[in-house]
């Protein structure tokens, strides 16, 4: 008997590769609908454009159901913003324009971000246009920066903790003179700056190689920016429960808080996951996982914006400020990004802040053609660059 059931079995024919991956495609569209349907999600699964899983494998009774919903939108206009930039650019460095000033728009742009993040969590710094230059205003007491291609990311945080632990020792801030006044910069200002300028210069490195960051490289940036925010080396996840105040979510519990951010971090260096995304549907999504996870104990809304903008550059965008006097429908964005999984508001405000920094350089651009003269002209001569120098204010101490 048990012969002939052997037989039997050998005899049925097998599926062929076509048939299993049918199989397959069908097993994997019902766990999907069947994890949608527990999760509340079908009405999002049924009328939004696109449907986007951070983490596919997860069960439908699984604490890491991470999915977001959002309409298609057209990226045109702002694709041909940056494309007209990036080819201007390229034009004025040939013909010989000095573009010191669009890197030193840029240092403004991160000072602007930190003092703008800050506000929202309810740290206030309040200083004159002419001390947004940070770095030169403090370059007596920062070490000059690495070239790319002697860059290292670890050793380059290591050099920024050092500087950070040197400048503010013993001190909540530092004294910066002006053109006309003195102003006390918050050490939580200094910090976030120089967190920015790590994970700038940490984008440019891979975008110049043009590499794909692995999993565990990109948890260490996500580390190394906690602990240049707060000052400290090693700044632990969060292993117990967390709230939010005003939010109507909690985020995940701390146990597990560190798996989570795993699936995100590989999420994001799987190309096949988030390689087809738009920039900015890419920074979305991260950023209201981010915040869902909480890894830390305190600062993830500082340390997520700051990572957005680490994703943005390493995509060739300009980098963000979300505005404090735009705190409550950011908050709003965020709220129906990790309560209800729809990431529309939350894209829309990301993309608004692109478009308007893209605006920006332009007008720089516009105006070091107006105020310069190239140094070489048609027939490639070198000409002189009648550009006047800028002025560096060297004075500065702690206080």
């Amino acid at each position: 008997m048990v012969m002939k059931l052997k037989k039997m079995i050998v005899k049925q024919p097998r599926a062929t590769e076509e048939e299993q991956l049918v199989l397959t495609l069908t097993r994997r569209f019902e766990a999907v609908s069947n994890a949608l349907k527990s999760a509340d999600g079908w009405k999002l699964y049924t009328e939004k454009d696109n449907l986007h899983w951070i983490n596919p494998k997860a069960k439908a009774h699984s604490r890491a159901i991470n999915y977001y919903a959002y309409d298609n939108r057209d990226y045109s206009e702002l694709n041909n913003l940056l494309n007209r930039i990036s080819k201007r650019e390229a034009r004025m460095r040939e013909e010989g324009y000095n573009l010191e000033g669009v890197k030193s728009f840029n240092r403004n742009a991160w000072m602007d971000l930190s003092r703008e993040s800050n506000a929202i969590e309810g740290i206030f710094e309040d200083f004159d246009y002419d001390l947004l230059d940070f770095r030169t205003k403090l370059r007596g007491q920062f070490a000059v920066d690495p070239k790319i291609q002697d860059f290292d990311k670890y050793e380059y945080y290591k050099m920024l903790l050092g500087q950070i632990c040197q400048i503010t020792e013993n001190n909540d801030c530092v004294v910066v003179t002006g053109k006309k006044s003195q102003h006390k910069l918050k050490i939580e200002t200094i910090r976030h700056f120089i967190a920015f300028k790590y994970i700038y210069k940490c984008a440019k490195k891979d975008r110049k190689g043009n590499r794909q960051i692995t999993a565990s490289e990109f948890i260490d940036v996500i580390q190394n920016v906690a602990s240049l925010l707060s000052g400290t080396d090693l700044v632990p996840f969060r292993s117990d429960r967390a709230r939010v105040d005003g939010a109507p979510w909690t985020p995940v519990d701390g146990k597990d808080v560190v798996s989570r951010l795993e699936a995100l971090a590989d999420w994001f260096a799987d190309e096949k996951q988030s390689g087809s995304l738009h920039p900015i549907e890419k920074a979305a999504i991260f950023h209201a996982e981010y915040v869902r996870i909480h890894p830390f104990g305190d600062g993830n809304g500082r340390k997520g914006r700051i990572l957005t903008n680490y994703i943005l550059i390493r995509n060739e965008m300009p980098t963000i400020s979300v505005r404090q006097q735009n705190t409550q429908e950011y908050f709003d964005a965020i709220n129906k990004a990790v309560e209800k999984h729809e990431i529309d508001d939350l894209m829309e405000i990301f993309y608004k802040a692109v478009y308007n920094s893209a605006l920006k350089i332009d007008e720089c651009l516009d105006y070091i053609e107006a105020h310069q003269t190239p140094t070489k002209n048609v027939d490639g001569e070198t000409v002189e660059n009648t550009q006047p120098k800028p002025k560096i204010v060297e004075k500065t101490k702690t206080c």
